[in-house]
């Protein structure tokens, strides 16, 4: 083996991800590619592994070597991590695969931007599967309509464009409100025309 991974593991810190592995030994190794894949659901039709970076490697050593990165690019959600292995001849080897949670896992909504005009985009995020619905409520608490019909949906990130003209709305203060099998959250948001 050209490199022998004692170590690897990644964890949180403040909405960032931090890797870090070690070797024991390693021949002629030129570096680590980085590379991570999410399970948001944006990303689950093509869950594919994307570098992040580069991390050189020590060549030849026969002692223990440590390695970090830091990821800055997530949002909430499951990722998993790998480390690409490059040989100086270009012989390439992949890591084991390590899995981590990102932010607080609770159900969240926003809408930007706000106030808007004509169009928001509504943002949401489930820490699990579940029944959602949204609803668009006037000031006055009467229901607007339905911006999601009730259904099942995996755990995951969403985004949904909301139009005003779909619902006919004037200008004014409206409430989003999503419902889940466990959670209620209410959004206010404001339609200037």
């Amino acid at each position: 083996l050209p490199v022998e991974l004692k170590s690897f593991t990644a964890n949180t810190l403040n909405e960032n991800v931090i890797l870090n592995w070690s070797t024991v030994t390693e021949s002629a190794n030129y570096g680590f590619d980085i590379e991570r894949r999410a399970f948001t659901l944006r990303q689950a039709q093509n869950n594919n592994w994307i570098k992040l970076g580069f991390v050189k490697g020590s060549g030849t050593s026969s002692v223990e070597n440590n390695y970090t990165y830091r990821d800055t690019r997530v949002n909430s959600g499951k990722y998993q991590y790998r480390l690409k292995q490059i040989d100086l001849d270009g012989t390439t080897e992949y890591s084991n695969q390590v899995e981590v949670q990102v932010g607080i896992l609770k159900t969240r909504l926003r809408s930007h931007p706000n106030p808007f005009n004509p169009v928001t985009e509504v943002r949401y995020y489930l820490p699990e599967k579940t029944e959602v619905e949204i609803t668009l409520f006037d000031i006055m608490g009467r229901r607007v309509g339905e911006v999601i019909k009730q259904s099942e949906q995996e755990e995951g990130e969403y985004e949904i464009k909301l139009n005003s003209s779909d619902y006919k709305l004037t200008s004014g203060i409206y409430f989003l409100t999503l419902k889940t099998n466990k959670d209620r959250i209410t959004e206010k948001i404001v339609l200037l025309r």
